[in-house]
């Protein structure tokens, strides 16, 4: 059975639980030759590209890909261009409003990535790739 998601835990942290504002940190998301949207749910393991993200207290936000496509040509005429294509980078979104649902003196928040596509096709999961997940005080 192939996975329909990717989800992992965040610690919250007690300096966390006094700030008004937090952000989930998404680092080193690699790039992918396709385009695609990754929806980003908290405490909600079972998402899939089918769940409801209008009015769904767990959905967060959507983090947005723009595929590099075929990169041979470009590669040919400009390397640089081409290598700059493929280096990672970060996108964060506002948790706050999340994290106050869950509630003091919890310990982690579970977050759920669903990869679809443009036509909200649900994707395979392993094309989401990042080195590092973190919550980080907000502005």
């Amino acid at each position: 059975m192939q996975e329909k998601n990717l989800t992992l835990g965040v610690p919250i942290g007690e300096a966390l639980e006094s700030v008004v504002g937090v952000r989930l940190l998404v680092e080193g998301l690699q790039r992918t030759k396709e385009s695609m949207a990754i929806r980003v749910f908290v405490n909600a393991p079972e998402a899939d590209a089918e769940t409801p993200v209008e009015g769904n207290p767990n959905f967060v936000g959507t983090l947005y890909l723009y595929g590099h496509g075929q990169e041979e040509p470009v590669a040919e005429e400009h390397p640089e261009r081409a290598a700059a294509q493929r280096l990672p980078y970060d996108q964060h979104l506002d948790l706050s409003e999340q994290l106050r649902l869950v509630g003091p003196g919890s310990q982690k928040l579970w977050v759920t990535f669903v990869a679809v596509d443009f036509q909200d096709r649900g994707l395979d999961p392993e094309l989401i790739q990042f080195q590092r997940l973190s919550l980080v005080p907000g502005d």
